[in-house]
Parts: structure tokens; C-alpha cells; sequence
């Protein structure tokens, strides 16, 4: 109780002596009861693994898993494909195992925003996100290039551009290179 009743005033003293009575008294705190408590937790694994058409695979709960028949552009040259999964970019490497990236190993979080299309340009590398906000119901479109989206910089990923409230509901990039003469 050293220095907590110090006032000029004297305002906290009839607190001071209350406290010092019951210590008098031998009134005491269990000082280690007071951070513990009876607690309960629950945990659920689940967990898939095989081998099939030439590759391995494992599965847990915890991977982030792309929906059935998602759209998963591949950087030949990185040796990398690419996924969206709850508007969050993902990337994997194709190194002969099939492994998904935990849930938290995003390369790049949209946020609020919601994921309206997802594809990739090869011959520049390039992997071009398009997202919709779902309260100006705007498209925006993001392009990253694919060296920079890897297994070892979650989160830390900025677009190479990017172009916000650029049209309405973008459902697809095609990209079209011109010809000149």
C-alpha cells in the first residue's frame, strides 16, 4: 500500500485506514487465485491425405481451400498458382506435394471488399484481381506481378497497380495486347 494513498489533500485516507484495519484483522488476498480461473476449450482437427495422379496431398481444416471448381491461374515460369479464398489472394508453390497455405498466410487481404474474378496474363507475369465493394457495389481492379507474390511474404504484398471504383460489377479481365505496324 506504499505510495497508493499519497495525496496532499488527504482525500484517500479514511480509504487507507479501512484497507489497514482489515490487514490488521488478518484479512489477506490470494493474490495467486486471482488470475486463474476454471476454464474450458475445445479443439476439432480435421485432416484428409493421399496420393493420386502423381501427386501428395494433405489437407487440414486449418488450410485455406479454394471453392470447388475455382479459377486457379498458374505462373509457369515462378512455379506458382494462384487462389482467392474468403478475399484473401493465396499462392502455392507446384514443387511435386500438394499443399495449401494455412488460413493466415494470405499474400494480399481485400478487406471488406468482395473477390469478382481472379486471372493472369503469362507473358508478363502479371495476375489481375478484381474485386466489387459491397457498399458503393463499385469494381475495383488490382494487378500484381507473380515474382512478387510468394509463400515467404504473406502480407506484405502491394499491387503493382491498382484501379479503385473503376466500373460497376467487374466479372472478368481478358486482356488484349495491341498490334501495331
Amino acid at each position: 500500500m506504499a505510495g497508493l494513498y499519497t495525496t496532499t489533500d488527504g482525500s484517500l485516507d479514511q480509504s487507507y485506514y479501512n484497507k489497514l484495519a482489515l490487514v490488521s484483522a488478518g484479512q489477506d488476498t490470494d493474490w495467486k487465485s486471482l488470475p486463474v480461473r476454471n476454464s474450458f476449450s475445445h479443439n476439432h482437427s480435421l485432416s484428409v491425405s493421399g496420393r493420386g495422379s502423381g501427386l501428395d496431398y494433405n489437407l487440414t481444416a486449418d488450410e485455406a481451400v479454394p471453392e470447388q471448381g475455382a479459377f486457379m491461374p498458374v505462373s509457369v515460369k515462378y512455379h506458382r498458382h494462384f487462389y482467392t479464398a474468403d478475399n484473401k489472394l493465396y499462392v502455392f508453390l507446384t514443387d511435386g506435394t500438394f499443399a495449401f497455405p494455412k488460413k493466415d498466410e494470405w499474400v494480399y487481404d481485400f478487406g471488406d471488399e468482395v473477390v469478382t474474378s481472379l486471372s493472369s496474363y503469362t507473358s508478363f507475369e502479371q495476375v489481375y484481381v478484381t474485386t466489387m465493394d459491397p457498399t458503393t457495389h463499385r469494381g475495383n481492379f488490382y494487378i500484381f506481378n507473380a515474382s512478387s507474390l510468394s509463400t515467404t511474404n504473406h502480407g506484405k504484398v502491394e499491387p503493382y497497380m491498382s484501379f479503385k471504383n473503376c466500373a460497376d460489377r467487374i466479372s472478368a479481365v481478358l486482356y488484349k495486347p495491341s498490334i501495331s505496324k
